[in-house]
C-alpha cells in the first residue's frame, strides 16, 4: 500500500515518481543481464555496485580495475560511486554539482539527474 513510500517520495510530484519508475525499469534492463536488479532507485544505487554493473553493461567495458563488491562501510560506498563518476567523466558525461556523497545519501533529485545524464549520453539503440 501507500505506507511503503518513503517520506521523500510522498512529497514528490507525480512526474518525479513516474520518472523514477521509468529510470528504475531502464536500469533493470541492463542489470538483468548480470542477474541483478534494483527496486528503489534512491537507495539501491548507494553502494555503487549496481551503478558500476549497469555502466559496464551499457558501455561494454569495465568501469574500474577493482571495486568493493559488498561494501559495508560508507567510505567503500563513496569509493565505488566515485569509480562510476570517474568513468562517466571519462565518457564526457557532465555531472554538475553532483558528488558521490549525493548518491550514497540517496538524494533523489540528484540521482534522477544522474540517471537522466547517463540515459541521454549513452544513446542506446
Amino acid at each position: 500500500g501507500r505506507s511503503s513510500m518513503s517520506k521523500q517520495e510522498e512529497e514528490e510530484p507525480q512526474w518525479v515518481r513516474l520518472q523514477k519508475k521509468a529510470f528504475t525499469k531502464w536500469a533493470n534492463v541492463y542489470l538483468g543481464m548480470r542477474k541483478m536488479s534494483i527496486t528503489d532507485l534512491y537507495t539501491d544505487l548507494a553502494s555503487g555496485v549496481a551503478l558500476i554493473n549497469m555502466l559496464e553493461v551499457i558501455g561494454g567495458e569495465s568501469v574500474c580495475r577493482k571495486y568493493t563488491k559488498k561494501p559495508k562501510m560508507r567510505i567503500q560506498q563513496l569509493e565505488n560511486v566515485g569509480f562510476a563518476f570517474k568513468y562517466l567523466e571519462k565518457k564526457g558525461v557532465t555531472l554538475l554539482n553532483t558528488g558521490p556523497n549525493d548518491v550514497v545519501d540517496g538524494n533523489g533529485k540528484i540521482i534522477l539527474g544522474l540517471m537522466w545524464s547517463i540515459i541521454s549520453n549513452f544513446q542506446i539503440s
